[in-house]
């Protein structure tokens, strides 16, 4: 039985140089290069271009992007020729509030195109820490294909495929409720939005229907009525429902639940009666 203690290597392990020399290697031999002439079978990698800013990056952007990454090795090794663009977002509503807040400045006190000016400048800023990031954990983007959102060729792709749309007769126009940011002006997307409990009120909205009949229902966001388009009105069924959930919870032992769904098949009954079909 050998006792003796294997020695320790000359020198640590150096991450940094090694992966820098490896990302030079596969710069230097264009590893990951698209090439549209070749004969391969093509798998295009759709990018959503992340907003740009150096203060958004943490380790979620990491891990999304990854996960990315393990199915575009998988299909090159598959043998597809891989078309792998990385774009950034210059006018999204993160860039826009991350410049307010960087320069002191309100977009709706300066003119458009220095404000646009300022978006652009954070944008290269923010893109070259987010191309470094990329970078390090060993992305394979061809990186010639990098792209903004605002540059010539999104913009000309973007309305030429607006007039495509529009000849297909699928563009319209509409008066709906958006989600309306009343300190900055701006429509949002339900992404920008964090969801916080709070207590409010539920409101009964009555209908009227045919015959003098009248139709209630509870909203506790009755400013979104004006985008409903219908009702779907099946009250049998809707009875029959409740009254199954509640015999389930009482089934399972959770009488606060059953009373929840008693009250609720109760509010169905009194307003509204149940049809004669589904009458016992």
């Amino acid at each position: 039985m050998c006792s003796e203690v294997p020695s320790p290597p000359a020198q640590s392990y150096d991450h940094v140089e090694v992966e820098t020399r490896i990302a030079r290697l596969w710069d230097d031999q264009k590893l990951y290069a698209f090439n549209a002439a070749s004969r391969k079978p093509v798998y295009s990698v759709d990018t959503p271009p992340p907003y740009v800013s150096a203060s958004h990056l943490h380790v979620g952007h990491a891990m999304s992007y990854s996960q990315a990454e393990f199915i575009v090795r998988f299909w090159r090794m598959k043998g597809y020729s891989i078309f792998y663009p990385m774009g950034f977002d210059d006018n999204g509503l993160p860039t826009e509030r991350f410049v307010e807040k960087t320069y002191g400045v309100d977009k709706s006190n300066t003119t458009r195109k220095a404000f646009r000016e300022l978006c652009m400048e954070e944008t290269k800023r923010g893109a070259v820490a987010y191309e470094a990031m990329w970078r390090a954990l060993g992305l394979s983007v061809d990186w010639r294909l990098r792209y903004s959102t605002i540059d010539h060729h999104c913009r000309k792709t973007s309305q030429l495929s607006f007039l495509d749309l529009y000849r297909k007769g699928l563009v319209y126009r509409a008066n709906e409720p958006v989600l309306w940011d009343t300190a900055d002006k701006t429509s949002l997307a339900q992404a920008d939005l964090e969801t916080v409990q709070s207590k409010g009120k539920l409101y009964d909205i009555a209908f009227d229907g045919e015959g003098g009949t009248r139709l209630v229902i509870s909203s506790s966001r009755p400013e979104l009525i004006p985008g409903c388009v219908a009702l779907f009105h099946v009250i049998g069924t809707a009875a029959a429902s409740l009254h199954a959930q509640q015999d389930a919870w009482l089934d399972w032992g959770r009488p606060e639940e059953a009373l929840q769904h008693l009250k609720q098949l109760w509010h169905v009954l009194v307003h509204y009666g149940v049809p004669a079909s589904n009458a016992k």
